[in-house]
């Protein structure tokens, strides 16, 4: 009779970043912001996938800051909060950084994010 061993390993791998082929895919180093209002908050534990509550005075459009990647960064954004009034569209992109700007689902012009509003973001580096 044979018999089968079956080895359990646990363990924990901690990294700081993600990368394929030697490209950065995503790291712990953490998003800043501008725009998004005056004094928006981040909430995040890496910058692949965190959330930005919009500060006063709300803004149409925001700059998130990443490290480098070899070619840019491609968001997507998701404002919970306003989303059946505002969708939110990726314009514009470098190795450091990417801008997201809102618009009105009515008018299909740019349009203020609340004060307060809640943005998930999801980031690849690319």
């Amino acid at each position: 009779m044979n018999r089968i061993k079956i080895i359990t390993i646990l363990g924990i791998l901690i990294l700081s970043s993600f990368s394929i082929n030697g490209a950065l895919v995503a790291s712990s180093v953490l998003p800043t912001v501008t725009g998004f209002g005056t004094g928006p908050v981040v909430t995040a534990v890496n910058n692949h996938a965190f959330a930005v509550k919009v500060g006063t005075g709300g803004a149409a459009s925001g700059v998130i800051t990443f490290p480098t990647a070899t070619n840019g960064w491609i968001v997507y954004a998701a404002d919970v909060t306003s989303g059946t009034n505002l969708f939110l569209q990726q314009t514009g992109s470098t190795t450091t950084s990417a801008t997201v700007t809102s618009y009105s689902i009515t008018t299909g012009l740019a349009a203020n994010m609340n004060a307060n509003d809640v943005i998930l973001i999801t980031a690849f580096a690319y």
